[in-house]
């Protein structure tokens, strides 16, 4: 029940977001991330009273899925799809028998300092009389500045923490969250390194962290400052699972208007 209900408050969330930034592609996915999770809660048995999330008619889609293309409808839908799963997040975490103690807040803390980062980049580059900053030219300026960035939600950050071997090799991991069971993966765009390469990358990250006794959570932090990813929402979309006690949430980021 406990990640039924992390997950019903990451949907909230995430739907939220994208309907603030008029972003109304996603929103099929996050019919089916509901319909599972009530489904699921029906299934533990807690009493529901609610019906799945309908698809929008064919006839009310866009004819093109982008960035604030989203017909009437589609929009709708989106809102429908924050109500829906606030409510049932309100509904599941009454079957509690205790106070909740905010099992998903490490999770959205996370995921608002991926959604900040770029911010706080460009932010450094403004100082009083031209004063030395932090530049984030490479994928270990970026490890630096997040791991910064962590030390301030969590107490017990290890960077660098080794894993499981795999393939016979062993591994490191980029940021272990110990007490929170949460590991996070960075990687930063670059000749070379975009939407197919970079996928392979985390498939084999996801299958080796799985592993981890500590890792009940992976979050793939992907920073694009430049654009190269040519289809960023789908790279989050086919990355991002539940399933053989790993969680994966991926976030590519900054997020295009």
């Amino acid at each position: 029940m406990q990640n039924i209900l992390i997950d019903a408050e990451t949907l909230a969330s995430s739907a939220k977001e994208d309907m603030e930034r008029k972003e109304f592609a996603t929103y099929p996915g996050y019919i089916d991330e509901f319909n599972r999770l009530l489904s699921a809660a029906k299934e533990a048995g807690l009493e529901v009273d609610m019906k799945p999330i309908a698809p929008v008619p064919e006839g009310q889609l866009a004819a093109y899925m982008g960035v604030g293309a989203g017909t009437p409808a589609e929009r709708e839908k989106l809102r429908e799809i924050v109500n829906s799963s606030s409510r049932l997040y309100v509904r599941i975490s009454s079957y509690q028998e205790t106070p909740r103690q905010g099992p998903a807040e490490p999770i959205l803390s996370v995921q608002r300092l991926c959604d900040r980062f770029h911010t706080v980049v460009k932010q450094l580059l403004v100082r009083r009389e031209g004063r030395p900053t932090l530049k984030v030219n490479d994928e270990y300026d970026v490890q630096d500045l997040l791991h910064a960035l962590l030390k301030v939600a969590f107490d017990d950050v290890r960077p660098e923490e080794y894993g499981p071997s795999f393939a016979g090799r062993p591994s490191r991991m980029d940021f272990l969250l110990k007490s929170e069971e949460i590991v996070v993966e960075v990687k930063k765009t670059r000749e070379g390194l975009a939407d197919k390469k970079l996928g392979e990358e985390l498939i084999v990250d996801i299958a080796r962290y799985a592993k981890h006794s500590d890792c009940k959570t992976l979050v793939c932090f992907v920073y694009d400052p430049e654009e190269r990813l040519s289809n960023p929402r789908a790279l989050e979309s086919d990355l991002t699972s539940n399933n053989q006690g790993l969680r994966v949430l991926t976030f590519v980021r900054p997020k295009r208007d």
